[in-house]
């Protein structure tokens, strides 16, 4: 189990996030990514879509023996990953939600927390649910934010004052509020991380749970005995289910800094409508 490799999937390079943090925190793990780009957005699809969605990602998972299945999407998080944790059995399914939620309250005493994400993200209400399951008394104030996110989504990030002006719009009403933290609930924002800072009033902290996400898989690989050790380098190998960005190598290695190498067409695309 501990040769196996880690899947990471989400519907298009924002997961590519999660992948850099496991990368780092650990370097001797392989990696298998898959861009569920036949179907992006999952944004503004309905539930019932976005979990079959999963499943199917997980399905292809399970193919590849991987040893963990890391769902680099809030959406897919909130809509999937009980489902998926399900079909992938002893295999351990790690979503955004918790960890995002784990790292905020990380910073003691919150009284107001603010949550941009996708349509289907913020009305699940996933992360207010998941933030009183842990009995804090912080009032979240959550927007979805899809002009913004559309721009991340398609890598159309090098118009700054754009992505600013949309940045300002999304963030504005939640500091009207009076938030004291703010939790990117999409990966995609991780693009636009420093737009979103140069807008956002300075004593707002930003909350990025990709790194979490990877402390987690690293904690559940190590509690099982199935975390690889060593001086090894592993592998990054990158599956697509439809035709991603034009530019989509140059844009992962400027953004994320990970070569993606050679661009595997999955056979779930034939799976989906």
């Amino acid at each position: 189990m501990k040769e196996r490799a880690i899947g990471i999937f989400d519907s298009g390079l924002g997961g590519l996030a999660v992948a850099r943090e496991v990368l780092r925190e650990m370097p001797q793990e392989d990696i298998i990514y898959f861009a569920d780009f036949a179907h992006l957005p999952y944004g503004p699809r309905p539930n019932e879509e976005v979990t079959e969605f999963t499943l199917k990602a997980v399905d292809f998972f399970i193919g590849k023996d991987v040893k963990a299945i890391l769902i680099a999407c809030n959406t897919a998080s909130a809509a999937g990953r009980e489902e998926a944790q399900k079909k992938a059995s002893e295999i351990p399914v790690i979503g955004m939600i918790e960890p995002a939620v784990k790292a905020t309250l990380a910073h003691g005493d919150i009284q107001k927390v603010g949550v941009i994400g996708t349509i289907g993200t913020i009305k699940s209400k996933v992360y207010e649910k998941t933030f009183q399951a842990k009995g804090t008394k912080a009032r979240i104030f959550s927007k979805a934010c899809p002009d913004l996110l559309r721009l991340a989504e398609q890598g159309q990030i090098t118009d700054t004052n754009k992505i600013e002006e949309l940045a300002r719009m999304c963030v504005h009403p939640l500091e009207k509020e009076g938030v004291d933290i703010l939790v990117l609930g999409c990966t995609d924002f991780t693009c636009i991380k420093d737009q979103l800072r140069k807008v956002l009033a300075p004593h707002i902290k930003i909350i990025d749970p990709a790194k979490e996400v990877a402390r987690t898989a690293d904690e559940a690989l190590q509690m099982r005995g199935w975390r690889r050790l060593g001086r090894r380098k592993g592998s990054f190998t990158f599956y697509e289910s439809g035709e991603g960005l034009k530019q989509l190598e140059e844009f992962a290695e400027k953004v994320f800094n990970i070569k993606i190498g050679t661009v595997n067409l999955s056979k779930t695309s034939s799976l989906l409508p």
